[in-house]
């Protein structure tokens, strides 16, 4: 069946946007819901000045006249300017393991970012380094921490096998207990 992908337009679409991660991760152990309500304000752009400071899009993807995948994209316009860069960045990236499905949510994040005279895509990473980015690429057993990304093992194989490639990896938890002898002496 065909994927169909729709710019998120209305405050319906957006809600479905951000309800989504949920039934995509449902029964994901260690995956941790973000707040809605805090959501609904991040993923507003009459509420998030950053959608006016960018150019920003959310997409779904549809298959079956489901919604089974989204992205969101932005052009980082003042950090795109103060470095000399033509980038645009994909973050907010979920889909079933569907490979469908994630092919062309990155083709529509390619289109887009060639249509806004980008020269490069990177991601998943948003509108600056204080939001989640990244995939996990380790620890897919572990308890995800708070406001960081805990995603499917596939996400980041399939971002791989499509040419992507690691620009920085970051640790979210250092397991200290087998390195350190702990002593203890009685005064």
């Amino acid at each position: 069946m065909a994927v169909e992908i729709r710019e998120v337009t209305t405050p319906k679409e957006r809600k479905t946007f951000i309800a989504l991660p949920g039934k995509i991760h449902r029964g994901h152990s260690g995956w941790v819901p973000t707040l809605y309500a805090d959501d609904k304000t991040f993923f507003n752009p009459d509420k998030n000045p950053a959608f006016s400071e960018n150019d920003t899009a959310l997409f779904l993807a549809y298959k079956n006249g489901d919604a089974v995948g989204r992205i969101m994209l932005i052009v980082p316009k003042e950090f795109n300017a103060s470095n000399d860069l033509q980038t645009a960045r994909f973050s907010y990236l979920e889909t079933y393991n569907d490979s469908e499905v994630f092919d062309a949510l990155l083709k529509k994040a390619e289109e887009w970012a060639n249509e806004k005279g980008c020269k490069s895509l990177i991601g998943p990473m948003g509108f600056s380094d204080k939001e989640p980015q990244g995939f996990l690429t380790a620890g897919f057993g572990e308890n995800a921490m708070p406001v960081t990304n805990h995603s499917f093992e596939y996400m980041a194989k399939m971002l791989q096998e499509r040419g992507f490639r690691p620009h920085v990896e970051l640790y979210e938890r250092f397991d200290f207990r087998c390195r350190t002898k702990v002593q203890s002496a009685h005064v």
